[in-house]
């Protein structure tokens, strides 16, 4: 899996992973095909310049990402359905909590992330 930018895309990021050889019309010039949705932008502003956006979601099932529009986590899953992970509370105000650098804590099912609070800037 990586990152690639999108500069026709206004610079969109997308996760990639390499095409099967089924897929070859669907790859990218790298030879990725997206795994992120479309409109989706796997980048955060924690530290203002970005931390590690994405991972590998459960069981190598899709990839679990920071989505740079609305700073929310997603997990888009293998099977091209996407689920929401953060708790809708905290977004009542504008991305006010930025997430990154996440890990999954398979053993307690748990993901764990660096949470940047704006709620007072």
């Amino acid at each position: 899996y990586w990152i690639e930018g999108r500069p026709q895309e206004g610079g969109r990021q997308v996760v990639c992973r390499r095409a099967g050889a089924d897929e070859a019309a669907e790859a990218s010039e790298r030879g990725g095909v997206d795994v992120t949705p479309q409109g989706s932008n796997a980048r955060t502003r924690v530290h203002e310049y970005g931390g590690a956006a994405h991972l590998l979601g459960p069981g190598g099932d899709g990839v679990i990402y920071s989505n740079f529009a609305d700073q929310r986590v997603y997990w888009a899953k293998a099977d091209g359905s996407s689920v929401l992970l953060t708790p809708p509370a905290a977004y009542e105000q504008d991305a006010r909590y930025r997430f990154a650098d996440a890990v999954l804590d398979t053993a307690r099912q748990r993901l764990i992330c660096v949470r940047e609070d704006h709620t007072k800037p």
